[in-house]
């Protein structure tokens, strides 16, 4: 397991603390937690493309996707779309 766990507010006693709970947690639980915290990146990032998209008067699920799939592969479903 490799975990940047070195943080400037947080003490070695609180890092131990946390590297125990989360060996505790088992692979499966762990899972879950990773999976979980992507869901909340996925909405926050996709929020601010949304905001970013209304200020600038861009297309919102355009910057999303580039945002969520890459240059090329939005680009592809751009052009798969604009073909309908």
């Amino acid at each position: 397991m490799c975990l940047m766990l070195d943080s400037p507010d947080t003490t070695p006693a609180a890092r131990d603390v946390l590297l125990g709970l989360l060996r505790k947690a088992g692979p499966g639980r762990r899972g879950e937690m990773a999976l979980a915290l992507s869901d909340t990146v996925r909405a926050a990032a996709t929020a601010g493309a949304r905001a970013r998209a209304a200020r600038d008067g861009r297309d919102a699920d355009a910057e999303i996707r580039r945002l969520l799939l890459g240059e090329a592969l939005a680009s592809a479903v751009e052009a798969k779309l604009a073909g309908r």
